[in-house]
């Protein structure tokens, strides 16, 4: 029934023109969202910043419990100004009062005690009621971004407003409070993101109490200060090599034929493969080739099909599926980053996606999911551009 009335009064806001740009920046809990989507939308915009700033801050925030520290009252003032229907508040109103919690250990119960925080976790409705929750969280200067996925939250500031960061995490300790949230900035980190081809010609000063890296786990995805991905296809192959010994062992008690190949795609492939739309661009030929080595060595022992799909055709495949998702569904959380669809009243060849080309956009740029995609169907001569 949770999923329902999600469905029924929740969704709708989360699509609807007029109050779609309060959750534009947030990657969780939506019918479209996702870790991937989330990852691309950040990498996009890093990118981007990157052809006309020398560097880009990623401040990765860290919020104590977020959870688990959502007041109740709080969140019901935040969706009255939501169009819902009296019967779904009341009946939210009601579903979040007269909670209570008890603390066992071992055979010692404590007493049931009152509670008026937390969005009610493993119900149906809690982590949309998270991101209503945190709807009005946004930079503050239009040119810097906030990416949320839940209560993960990064903040992507160009080199040209680094003045400007200490207002932004004021802004965003204030809110924080406000909310009955905690920002613990001694486990935030700072990253200083440039283009790999160019050395920094200066290095911005430390920021207080947070810790600077030079490498970063977003979502699951590692990745360094020039956006390379080696650590992560390191990760992926120490992976893959524990998932490969549980195979053989299953293999050894008697597992085989189709169970096997099911048990080997929902582990061992689920792994290599993770949000693979957006790192895919940024690695190298051999950190490809020695993926594809995993694949190989599945097949060879029997885990999977000799006829399965190569691993290039692995990433084509999530690639098409995920940008056909996002070119014919206007409200994909991705689809603002398309261009608009080109219009012509001339008889062209036909384009895979007919969606606008500007000039074409540097190597570095193209390693990114949405202008790769745009530019992999077509033939690109460096000396024409499209308008």
């Amino acid at each position: 029934m949770e999923k329902e009335l999600i469905r029924s009064f929740l969704y709708p806001i989360l699509h609807s023109p007029e109050y779609s740009h309060s959750f534009s920046d947030q990657f969780a809990f939506r019918p479209t969202g996702s870790t991937t989507s989330a990852l691309i939308y950040l990498f996009h915009q890093i990118t981007s910043l990157l052809q006309h700033n020398e560097y880009v801050h990623l401040i990765a925030l860290d919020f104590s419990k977020a959870f688990d520290s959502v007041r109740h009252h709080t969140l019901m003032s935040k969706i009255c100004t939501y169009p819902v229907p009296d019967c779904f508040h009341n009946w939210l109103a009601d579903y979040l009062t007269s909670r209570t919690h008890q603390t066992t250990v071992l055979e010692n119960k404590s007493t049931f005690l009152p509670i008026n925080a937390s969005i009610i976790q493993g119900s149906g409705l809690g982590p949309v009621c998270y991101i209503f929750n945190s709807s009005d969280l946004h930079a503050l200067h239009p040119t810097n971004l906030l990416v949320k996925y839940a209560d993960d939250t990064y903040l992507i500031v160009p080199g040209t407003n680094s003045s400007l960061i200490p207002n932004e995490l004021n802004n965003i300790t204030q809110w924080a409070s406000a909310n009955n949230l905690k920002l613990n900035i001694n486990k935030s980190y700072e990253m200083i993101v440039h283009h790999p081809s160019k050395k920094l010609t200066y290095v911005p000063p430390l920021l207080e109490k947070i810790i600077r890296t030079h490498e970063l786990t977003v979502l699951g995805v590692t990745f360094n200060s020039t956006l390379s991905f080696s650590q992560h296809v390191q990760n992926l192959i120490a992976k893959a090599a524990t998932a490969l010994y549980a195979l053989k062992t299953l293999k050894a008690h008697g597992l085989q034929g189709r169970a096997l190949w099911e048990v080997t795609q929902t582990t061992l492939m689920a792994q290599i493969t993770y949000a693979s739309p957006s790192w895919r661009g940024f690695i190298k030929a051999e950190e490809v080739a020695r993926l594809k080595a995993i694949l190989l060595e599945a097949c060879r022992y029997g885990y999977l099909p000799a006829d399965f799909l190569s691993f290039e055709g692995l990433l084509d495949s999530s690639d098409d599926s995920l940008f056909t998702a996002t070119r014919y569904n206007p409200q994909h959380v991705l689809h603002q980053l398309l261009p608009p669809p080109k219009r012509t009243g001339y008889n062209l060849r036909f384009r895979g996606h007919g969606l606008t080309l500007s000039v074409i956009p540097s190597e570095y740029m193209r390693k990114n999911f949405v202008n790769r995609m745009l530019y992999s169907d077509i033939y690109i001569n460096p000396n024409i551009f499209w308008t």
